[in-house]
């Protein structure tokens, strides 16, 4: 369809990533992602062309990977990249060093809802020799970004309207986070907000 930003046409990230033998798609679409300038597709570019280089070639692939998403807006793509550097390290018999990375990861993705990235750096993370903490379920610890916000607002006083308002977010999506903050507090109210907030945090 002549669509060739990567962030916007990623077949070509996505054949390598499935095993396809396409070395010319991934330098390709390093390529059109270096020229983007977009942190996160050019995060995916090189966790792709990882797949497909020689083995020495691998680390430092997946250690830019790392160092241009990191601090961007795109932290799933930066979690990838971590889980697939600790993934790599590990292979590479460097278990320790595996660590720090996986365990960055699961902080990112765990809390964000993102189960399979998490499901995936926790079976590193013990492929790796550590024990990670079963992510909360309950508490404050548990409630997602956006559900934190929402609770945050909704505990100020603010109608779900001035919320949804202020945060550019439909009504429904306001309260589907208020209820899934309700269910992870405890609490049936938003009168109990502030104090669940305070207590458990």
């Amino acid at each position: 369809m002549g669509v060739r930003h990567p962030a916007l046409a990623t077949w070509r990230a996505d054949l390598v990533a499935t095993g396809t033998p396409t070395g010319d798609l991934a330098d390709e679409n390093l390529r059109l992602a270096e020229s983007a300038e977009a942190p996160g597709p050019l995060s995916t570019a090189l966790r792709v062309k990882a797949l497909v280089a020689p083995r020495e070639q691998r680390l430092p692939l997946l250690e830019h990977a790392v160092k241009v998403s990191d601090g961007t807006a795109d932290r799933l793509a930066h979690a990838h990249a971590l889980i697939a550097l600790g993934s790599a390290l590990r292979r590479a018999g460097h278990r320790e060093a595996a660590r720090d990375p996986l365990r960055t990861a699961l902080s990112l993705t765990a809390p964000a809802g993102a189960h399979r990235a998490a499901a995936l750096a926790t079976a590193e993370l013990h492929a790796a020799g550590a024990r990670p903490r079963r992510p909360a379920t309950h508490g404050p610890e548990s409630l997602t970004t956006a559900e934190h916000q929402v609770a945050g607002l909704a505990a100020s006083g603010l109608t779900n309207r001035e919320i949804a308002a202020r945060l550019i977010l439909s009504r429904r999506t306001v309260e589907t986070h208020l209820a899934h903050a309700y269910a992870k507090l405890g609490i049936t109210s938003r009168h109990d907000l502030d104090a669940a907030l305070v207590r458990r945090g």
